[in-house]
């Protein structure tokens, strides 16, 4: 069992370590090699995240549950960034506030964090889907038609709310997706269930090295071959079958090299430690990369690579002290961890008494 969930907790880390890979200055320098990736990295992400989905709370508890640990951190984390910036820059405050509450990737500083509100949706979408919609009494062959069909529908919805121009109080405002970027939910649905219906098969993996040669050949076909981008952030899916392909290719992949990393014991320990910490990598990486970029290019302007994989590194390590910090400092542990656990809240509850 521990090897099973093992591989899974690594891939969590490589999946992590791509996201902030892909968003680093790194990706400036290396972007013929790193923009491939974008085919599997963000279906990964929520590939995985279906594989622990769960339906068997209550609704409230659930909602509840998956809000703690989803919005929490990000409406926390950005209304105190936006305080701390309301001292240094007071322009648009309100535009922005107004924006960490649309919770769109267009409408924040800290672009990467569209993805926790969206995962919030997903989450409760899905689980109603389950719950109350008894998706899951249904056929499997049955269930894999529906989910085929809401990613097609999903790819037709993706330009609806893009780029939309209205008028309002004459002044014109353009529609970059729906809050939440409800306009993705099908589609990133879809990988969700996916990772959910295939849990079973995904804990128990065990790669075949033939099966692993022909998807880097089918994901190499497609990188070559034709013109496949997926990202979400800016409603792109280009090319649909040959981008499905390549990110299931990506995916397969990926769980294949965790499970080998687990196998042969190479690197487990940081891809598992990178992966446990995921949300507090998520939340910092963007900006510690750009901070320190920024703070050290004055220094580094004739070697632009070696700042560049500095802060890459920076922001990988960084949200770890964070993580380190908010499991052992209670007011810190207000943003992360749950609040039924935190010993600040319980002195507030015994006081009540």
């Amino acid at each position: 069992m521990v090897n099973r969930i093992g591989h899974i907790d690594v891939a969590k880390g490589i999946s992590i370590t791509l996201v902030v890979l892909l968003h680093s200055r790194l990706s400036h320098h290396f972007e013929e090699a790193l923009m491939p990736m974008s085919l599997f990295r963000m279906p990964l992400f929520f590939f995985l995240s279906g594989v622990f989905f769960s339906y068997s709370q209550p609704a409230t508890s659930f909602v509840l549950k998956k809000g703690e640990a989803l919005l929490k951190p990000y409406f926390l984390v950005l209304l105190t960034a936006w305080l701390v910036s309301s001292w240094f820059n007071q322009d648009l405050l309100l535009w922005q506030l107004k924006g960490i509450f649309y919770a769109n990737g267009h409408t924040i500083e800290w672009t990467p964090l569209w993805f926790l509100p969206h995962l919030f949706a997903v989450h409760c979408f899905v689980y109603f889907l389950f719950r109350f919609g008894k998706f899951g009494v249904l056929p499997h062959f049955l269930q894999w038609l529906c989910v085929g069909g809401m990613f097609v529908v999903g790819l037709f919805i993706l330009q609806l709310f893009w780029q939309i121009e209205f008028v309002t109080f004459e002044r014109a405002f353009y529609l970059q997706g729906l809050p939440y970027s409800l306009d993705l939910l099908l589609v990133t649905s879809a990988f969700f269930i996916a990772g959910y219906q295939l849990k079973t098969v995904v804990c128990a993996f065990k790669p075949s090295l033939p099966l692993a040669i022909a998807c880097v050949l089918v994901f190499s076909f497609v990188i070559y071959f034709t013109d496949a981008h997926i990202d979400f952030n800016y409603r792109k899916f280009v090319a649909p079958s040959a981008a499905l392909l390549a990110a299931t290719a990506g995916i397969y992949l990926v769980l294949a090299f965790s499970w080998w990393i687990v196998h042969f014991k190479l690197g487990v320990g940081v891809l598992r430690t990178l992966g446990s910490a995921s949300l507090y990598i998520l939340l910092f990486h963007y900006w510690i990369d750009h901070a320190l970029y920024d703070l050290g290019k004055g220094r580094f302007y004739n070697n632009l690579l070696v700042l560049s994989c500095i802060t890459f590194m920076a922001s990988l390590a960084l949200p770890l002290v964070i993580k380190w910090g908010a499991e052992r400092n209670n007011l810190l542990a207000l943003y992360f961890l749950p609040f039924k656990t935190n010993p600040c809240l319980e002195w507030l509850r015994q006081g009540k008494k």
